[in-house]
């Protein structure tokens, strides 16, 4: 355990920097809202209920706990994989982001019932299809609002 250290430190940052974005994007958009970064990007907040691509989204809410379970599931396979690899810096790096990143969902689904996401969007992409909102899920329950 004490080589893997380092490996679960950068999965912490990872988390904590996560939140961070996450709560500095909560405080400036509105869900949907729609920013231009550049001439042909928009960054645009939605929220997803489902898993990737909003698979499950439409369901009635048996999906949050199946994907917290599913992620603390993904979670300690991949600290075992760190415990036991902590020599090989390339493949520890990449574990440490997926532990990162599903530690961060866990909470996002924990305290909004789904995952925030920031899209950044290709205008022409948008145009094509549309709206260019691939997820389409309602706001997120406030964290003071009771759990369904």
């Amino acid at each position: 355990m004490s080589r893997s250290w380092p490996w679960f430190a950068a999965s912490a940052a990872i988390v904590l920097a996560d939140q961070l974005t996450k709560w500095l994007v909560l405080a400036r958009f509105a869900p949907g809202e729609r920013i231009e970064l550049t001439g042909f990007f928009n960054l645009v907040l939605v929220f997803n209920k489902g898993a990737a691509f909003s698979l499950f989204a439409d369901a009635p809410g048996w999906q949050t706990p199946l994907l917290v379970a599913f992620a603390l599931g993904a979670a300690v396979i991949v600290s075992v994989l760190l415990v036991r690899s902590p020599g090989r810096r390339t493949f520890c790096a990449g574990l440490a982001l997926i532990l990162g990143g599903a530690v961060g969902n866990v909470i996002d689904r924990l305290r909004f019932g789904c995952v925030q996401v920031e899209e950044i969007h290709h205008v022409a992409e948008a145009q094509a299809v549309g709206t260019g909102r691939r997820s389409t899920s309602p706001t997120p329950r406030s964290p003071s609002a009771p759990r369904s």
